[in-house]
């Protein structure tokens, strides 16, 4: 009951966040400079602490050369299976913020974003299902900054977008993920699903919608 009555904020936060997200990826790419001659920290796979890492990503410039030194780092915390949510997290966005030197997470992100999510020792299925959506969440954001790249993720979005078990936010954001994707593929899907009759009511149908219509817009003559 309590997840039902926050849907509509959390959808209405998701469009917000996805609109944030493409001005800062414009606004950074316009800014791109030359990059500094070395790498920020002195860190590496067999020092990759959490400590290390924290600093890395926070010293990190993703747009200079130097980011390229960073890329096992990252991807070896991806990888690892202790490293803290919130740090694979920003690793993953870190290296889409990297781009072409940092294409090897794109498998490590759609293994991430297709793997059973384990719940948390709760009671709660508000807190269990939030936990699962904010995996799935910042994965599929990262592998939307990829851009067409990332095409090889098309199968596995498409299922968040496309299943009767996934919930409205999630959707929200398959659609705008496969929308900066970009290929034949995602707006094949995107293209697809928007032909479907509406499977939710009010605001969410409203969004998700607009959503898809928005994606298909940005893909442009592959559509």
């Amino acid at each position: 009951m309590i997840f039902c009555i926050v849907s509509s904020s959390l959808n209405l936060a998701v469009a917000a966040e996805v609109r944030h997200e493409k001005s800062s990826v414009i606004s950074m790419e316009t800014d791109r400079q030359a990059a500094s001659p070395k790498c920020p920290t002195a860190v590496t796979a067999k020092n990759s602490n959490a400590a290390n890492i924290e600093k890395l990503l926070s010293d990190l410039d993703p747009t200079s050369k130097a980011a390229a030194e960073a890329v096992p780092v990252l991807l070896a915390a991806l990888r690892e299976p202790t490293t803290e949510a919130s740090l694979k997290e920003r690793s993953a966005k870190m290296l889409a913020r990297i781009g072409e030197p940092a294409l090897e997470a794109i498998p490590i992100l759609i293994e991430i974003l297709e793997r059973p999510q384990p719940m948390p020792d709760t009671d709660s299925p508000v807190a269990d299902s939030m936990a699962a959506t904010e995996v799935r969440y910042w994965a599929m954001k990262s592998l939307g900054l990829f851009g067409t790249a990332a095409d090889s993720a098309v199968p596995a979005v498409r299922i968040f977008l496309t299943s009767s078990e996934t919930s409205p936010q999630i959707r929200l954001l398959a659609a705008d993920t496969l929308g900066q994707i970009r290929s034949p593929a995602a707006a094949g899907v995107l293209t697809e699903e928007l032909m479907k009759p509406r499977r939710e009511d009010g605001n969410d149908a409203v969004i998700i919608r607009q959503t898809i219509i928005d994606s298909l817009a940005a893909s442009g003559p592959l559509a």
